[in-house]
C-alpha cells in the first residue's frame, strides 16, 4: 500500500512539472493550438487574448464553447466547419435547446430541416482532399450539389 501512495505522489509530482513547462509554453508561444475544454478548464488561458481565434469543426461544438472562444480573440474570430456534418451530441432530455443547437444553426444559416440560407460571413471551400474520386463523386452529388472539386495533385 505504501508503495501505491508513493507512486502515487510521484505522478502528482510530474503531472505538477508537466503543467509548470505548458504554462511557460503557452506564456512565450506565438502560435497555440488546443482543444476548447483545455481552454474553458486551464488557468493559464484566463485573461489571455489572441490576435486570432480559430475555431475547427464548430458545427460539433455547442454554442456557448464557441462563444468562450471568440471571447479569447482580440480581433479576429473564425469557426472552421460542414454544417452537413455532426451537431454537437447532448444526450439528455434536460440539453434540449442551444446545447443541441451548432453555430450554422444558432446563427441562421440553416433550419430545422438543413436548409441552407445565405450568410455575408460563409466561404464555401470546394476543393476536398481527403477523399478518393470516387467516394468524393457521390458525396459531391448527393451532398453537395456538384460544388465540391477534388485536388489534381500536379
Amino acid at each position: 500500500m505504501i508503495q501505491i501512495y508513493e507512486t502515487v505522489k510521484k505522478i502528482k509530482r510530474i503531472h505538477d512539472e508537466i503543467r509548470k513547462e505548458e504554462h511557460r509554453f503557452i506564456c512565450h508561444a506565438q502560435m497555440i493550438g488546443t482543444t476548447i475544454s483545455k481552454v474553458t478548464v486551464n488557468p493559464v488561458f484566463e485573461d489571455r487574448y489572441f490576435d486570432l481565434v480559430m475555431f475547427d469543426e464548430v458545427s460539433m461544438a455547442y454554442v456557448p464553447q464557441v462563444i468562450v472562444a471568440a471571447a479569447a480573440a482580440k480581433e479576429k474570430f473564425m469557426c472552421v466547419g460542414d454544417f452537413r456534418q455532426l451537431a454537437p451530441i447532448a444526450q439528455s432530455e434536460e440539453s434540449k435547446g442551444v446545447l443541441q443547437m451548432d453555430m450554422f444553426k444558432y446563427l441562421g444559416i440553416i433550419n430545422g430541416n438543413g436548409d441552407m440560407f445565405y450568410h455575408p460571413w460563409l466561404v464555401m471551400l470546394n476543393e476536398q482532399r481527403r477523399m478518393h474520386p470516387d467516394i468524393s463523386a457521390f458525396v459531391n452529388r448527393y451532398v453537395y450539389k456538384n460544388l465540391l472539386k477534388d485536388y489534381k495533385d500536379e
